[in-house]
């Protein structure tokens, strides 16, 4: 997504759009207590990464052509408040090894209510069934960095065209080899389930031990539907605070007000994704807020780190549920 697009974006509830200048000021305000972060992606290491670009700003249909997936079907499910992933194999009768094949890096010992997972169904290998026609939307080709530690995040945008918000969004980013065979495949999720109408929404995916002779990432969309129900979200009103960009990392602190009348939230995640100078989504740092009653003000508190190219920008996003 060229960076002139991120300039064109319309500010909606429960997205902010923040770009670095060097002749903005930065008011000082009263510091909220800093809210811990939950979930991350890797923190920039001290040594710059090399970046794998396998094509930059390329729109792909989700009937590009990839290798075959196996064609057991699994569902859709959302964490609920005390869940556990023993809990969620034994109500849906499989075993939690079943679960943990197809929903690589969960940590079964740390749950976040809101999250979705796949639930397998019928016997054998798991995977979304590639006839399966999810609501059109656009994907770009993933831009995959390396990491310290020898892993490999991947991270693509996908581009909601429609006048009406989806949910539910899924793909599958596999890395080939140089003469196209398929050597690692993850399923990839948004850090929210919502994507709203006319707007854009990463997928990250991480590969923990990459194969040392993949040339080359390809990515499918394999879920996406249309939201007929907007009583289960909440509309959400971010009011920033303060946010600091420098080249390798972001901090945005500031409170989401839950304007919805009497109803209250039970759930709220919060997101701060950071851009490049080409719109590329390079970072993302995501926080669950702890809810132990009803409330309708959260402060936060966010840093974001790039896994490569500098900082131009970050969007602050966030959806919450009664």
């Amino acid at each position: 997504m060229p960076i002139k697009q991120l300039l064109g974006l319309k500010f909606m509830i429960g997205s902010v759009l923040i770009l670095s200048t060097a002749c903005t000021a930065v008011p000082e305000v009263d510091t909220p207590s800093p809210v811990p972060t939950i979930w991350s992606l890797t923190p920039y290491a001290t040594t710059t990464p090399t970046i794998t670009k396998q094509v930059s700003n390329t729109l792909v249909s989700a009937q590009a052509t990839v290798p075959p997936l196996p064609t057991a079907t699994p569902i859709l499910y959302e964490i609920q408040k005390d869940d556990t992933l023993s809990v969620i194999a034994y109500r849906h009768n499989i075993t939690l090894d079943d679960i943990l094949a197809i929903n690589p890096g969960i940590d079964p010992n740390f749950l976040t209510i809101g999250t979705t997972i796949f639930i397998p169904t019928g016997e054998g290998d798991f995977a979304i069934d590639p006839s399966a026609t999810p609501f059109p939307v656009q994907v770009e080709q993933p831009n995959c960095y390396p990491t310290s530690d020898g892993g490999l995040w991947c991270l693509a945008l996908i581009e909601n065209q429609h006048k009406q918000a989806i949910e539910n969004v899924s793909v599958s980013i596999t890395l080939l080899s140089a003469d196209g065979s398929l050597l690692a495949q993850q399923i990839g999720l948004p850090p929210i389930n919502v994507v709203n109408a006319e707007s854009t929404m990463p997928v990250t995916v991480f590969f923990s031990a990459p194969p040392s002779n993949y040339a080359s990432s390809h990515i499918q969309l394999l879920t996406a539907l249309p939201i007929y129900d907007t009583t289960r979200y909440l509309e959400t009103n971010i009011i920033i605070e303060e946010t600091i960009i420098t080249a390798r990392s972001a901090t945005s602190r500031g409170t989401v007000e839950i304007s919805q009348g009497e109803i209250l939230a039970q759930n709220l995640i919060v997101a701060v994704i950071a851009f490049d100078e080409y719109g590329n989504p390079i970072g993302i740092r995501k926080w669950v807020a702890p809810i132990e009653e009803p409330q309708v003000q959260f402060p936060f508190e966010i840093q974001v780190f790039s896994l490569g190219p500098p900082i131009l920008g970050v969007e602050i996003i966030s959806e919450a549920r009664p």
